[in-house]
């Protein structure tokens, strides 16, 4: 469960950076890693950092699925 939450921070600290794309694969490993785990509030977050990082790509459908 730990690696979840770690994954899903270090995903932060990347978006804000400003390395968009790679925030995205640490939010997808995230959200795949608190899933396997039954870590629903990580998986939550990730899934709103995952959403964020999307549109901040200029992926707009893609953030609302998430």
């Amino acid at each position: 469960p730990e690696i979840g939450r770690a994954l899903m921070r270090l995903g932060i600290g990347v978006y804000i950076r400003g390395e968009v794309q790679q925030a995205v694969a640490l939010f997808e490993e995230s959200v795949r890693v608190a899933e396997a785990h039954g870590d629903l509030r990580v998986q939550t977050y990730s899934l709103l950092n995952l959403g964020v990082a999307a549109f901040t790509l200029g992926e707009p459908d893609r953030a609302a699925a998430c």
